[in-house]
């Protein structure tokens, strides 16, 4: 907050003062809503956090120097679940928070021509006051046990301080915490501290106003399109040195729901018939491989966020928030246009205390975590699987080097996810466990093989790390490696894969001292799955459009000779496998289907369709087509027909090469069969 912003603030509240000093020693306070944000909330979460709730309060009757503070309760309805962190009996443990004053607010000059340096604004956040200590209100002095009292401290120019001789620096605790209600959608802060505003003269009619922020709210907002919060009325608890008129303006609209995510899955452009490069294991072997993109696309710039603004080393590596206890400078409470909540952070206000399990107030458990949920993957004959271990632009390139982080979690703005540790959602990341390089060229990139279940499923989750709070898309990849010829004449099952969040609800995690809790951001579950590649085997279909065995009334029967060639060894370093042909006979007294003996690189098959010692049996006066469904790619066709005559009529054709993904396919090309240019 700068000084121009003060100024102008005091400014307005200058007006209620010329309205009369009726208003300023009346006992009728009033107090007014307002949002502090109305940030995006994802759909797909179920706690995020919603924008903060600003209560500012004019009027009051002026105390006497060193009075205490009134005691007054504020409920704040929710109009969804409130999914906050809660342990502890009746939830009295919670990362819900009120402050006093906005805290740290106040430049230090603007503190000094006010006359309030150290005080409200001014005040740095002076420690928690805990629900367990807000519960015994002691009525002797209106206090509550090991709370330090507000009280008005004279001398203090135009503002009413929020001292206490017994805290340490003059000031009393400004950070009060919340009960969740029983209903799941309330928040209650009991005997929070009210010190009525007045007008100083010395400070030429300043009229100065309380302001409470209820911050760190997380909520499920299970369909709804906005998320609104209603203060109910505020209920003073002690001697009544002011009342309070009806909250103006009681209800405000604190996030609107968005869909944050969309996915998409670019197939391999590899065929498992195609001999590429991959490295696995350091393995230097040609393999055949299929390699596909997961894409994760944030619909909005705030969608993905790292856990705290910014990460740090030590926390990325071992992930108990421990790191953040000791280092007061990644505390997210910096105020900021009106908010001390980062947009880009999971975490909220962070302050410690001990009493909540993970020892921080608002902290979350990790950052964004993208899923990939794959099924199907066939492990035949030691087929094997791995992604990348960090967000790539190509299968053969990390992100922009320019743009890496120097450490995971520094303060790089650049997009940047690692892999988690495998089979856990809520593990830290283990950026090198069990990683080794892959890729389609010269350049590699890190990889971890996946485990895959004995039922076909794996899981990948990679952590975001790094963010520019821009709409971006983290790309992964996914390599599929196959021995040789592994999959013979059968089709593999098609794999597919579900994208989303993680972790989802019901995922736990263990805090440092080891009580387990539940996890901060959760989400829903990752959507439908969609096909991730389909591994079809070395594969040419030929169809021969017209063959005959035709016997006329006189004369010698037709005839028609077929021949098969198996190119796949050529001056262009083709490498091409063995296979059968299985031969498909169509049309009326049609011979039925048999099955070529293997046909290797560089050789071919010939045969009379007329032979019986091709199908067992003659095949005379028998006139349709061919189909050849040949198990080695680059699989070639040619008919010769001649009438067997002494003129010798005859002619000849090429068969048709069909593929069944493409019908415009070039030699070399990461499909299967050819066209009809070659």
């Amino acid at each position: 907050m700068n000084l121009r912003r003060w100024i102008t603030a005091l400014a307005v509240l200058a007006l209620f003062a010329a309205i009369g000093s009726a208003q300023i020693t009346s006992n009728q306070v009033t107090c007014t809503v307002s949002p502090a944000s109305d940030p995006n909330v994802r759909a797909e979460g179920t706690t995020d956090r919603v924008g903060d709730v600003l209560i500012t309060c004019i009027n009051g009757l002026q105390l006497s120097s060193g009075n205490a503070a009134d005691r007054i309760t504020i409920t704040v309805n929710y109009s969804a679940p409130i999914t906050n962190v809660t342990e502890g009996p009746a939830s009295l443990n919670t990362d819900v928070v009120l402050t006093i004053d906005e805290p740290n607010s106040l430049s230090n000059a603007a503190a000094t021509e006010l006359g309030i340096t150290g005080y409200g604004p001014n005040a740095a956040i002076m420690g928690v006051c805990t629900v367990a200590n807000q519960a015994t209100l002691v009525p002797a002095t209106n206090q509550v046990t090991a709370c330090p009292a507000y009280s008005y401290a004279a001398g203090v120019a135009g503002y009413f301080s929020t001292s206490a001789t017994n805290l340490g620096g003059g000031n009393a605790i400004n950070v009060y915490q919340g009960v969740i209600g029983a209903n799941g959608t309330s928040v209650k802060f009991s005997n929070v501290p009210f010190v009525p505003p007045y007008v100083n003269t010395a400070a030429q009619g300043t009229l100065v106003s309380r302001v409470y922020r209820i911050a760190g709210v997380r909520v499920n907002p299970n369909g709804q399109a906005s998320i609104t919060a209603t203060v109910a009325p505020i209920v003073t608890n002690t001697s009544d040195v002011s009342t309070f008129n009806a909250v103006q303006n009681p209800t405000v609209t604190v996030g609107t729901v968005t869909a944050s995510l969309v996915t998409s899955v670019v197939p391999s452009p590899l065929s498992v018939c195609i001999q590429t490069q991959l490295t696995p294991a350091a393995n230097a072997a040609q393999l055949p491989a299929s390699a596909s993109y997961l894409k994760f696309t944030e619909n909005f710039g705030t969608a993905f966020k790292t856990r705290v603004v910014p990460i740090v080393a030590a926390d990325n590596a071992t992930g108990t928030g421990a790191d953040l206890q000791a280092n007061t400078q990644l505390v997210n409470g910096t105020y900021s246009g009106g908010a001390y909540t980062n947009a880009g952070s999971e975490s909220g206000i962070l302050f410690p205390l001990a009493s909540l399990p993970q020892g921080v107030i608002g902290l979350a458990n990790n950052g964004t975590r993208l899923k990939a949920v794959f099924a199907n993957l066939n492990t035949a004959q030691g087929t094997k699987y791995y992604v990348s271990v960090n967000n790539i632009t190509d299968f053969n390139t990390l992100v922009a080097a320019n743009k890496t982080p120097a450490t995971p979690g520094d303060t790089t703005a650049a997009p940047y996810a690692v892999l988690q540790t495998q089979g856990s959602e809520v593990a830290a990341y283990a950026a090198s466990a069990g990683a080794t390089t892959a890729g389609t060229g010269a350049v590699l990139v890190p990889v971890v093989q996946l485990t895959v279940a004995s039922n076909g499923t794996a899981e990948a989750v990679w952590e975001v790390t790094n963010t520019d709070l821009q709409s971006d898309t983290y790309t992964f990849a996914v390599y599929a490696v196959y021995a040789a010829n592994a999959l013979g004449a059968n089709p593999a099952t098609a794999a597919t894969v579900a994208l989303g969040y993680a972790p989802t609800n019901g995922s736990a995690s263990t805090n440092p001292v080891g009580v387990t809790l539940t996890n901060i951001p959760r989400f829903v579950a990752p959507g439908a799955a969609v096909p991730l590649l389909a591994l079809l085997p070395c594969r040419t279909t030929l169809l021969f459009p017209y063959v005959t065995s035709f016997k006329p009334a006189t004369g010698p029967s037709w005839q028609t000779g077929v021949a098969i060639e198996n190119t796949g060894l050529d001056p262009m370093t083709t490498t091409g496998g063995t296979g059968t042909c299985t031969l498909s006979f169509y049309g009326a007294g049609a011979p039925p289907s048999v099955q070529t003996p293997p046909i290797a690189p560089g050789s071919g098959y010939a045969f009379d369709i007329t032979d019986p010692g091709l199908t067992g049996q003659a095949n005379t006066n028998w006139t349709g087509y061919i189909f050849a469904v040949c198990n080695f790619n680059y699989g070639h066709g040619f008919a010769f027909i001649e009438d067997g005559s002494p003129q010798g009529n005859a002619m000849g054709y090429l068969a048709d090469v069909l593929n069944q993904q493409s019908t415009n396919v070039t030699r070399g090309a990461f499909t299967l069969g050819e066209s009809l240019g070659q």
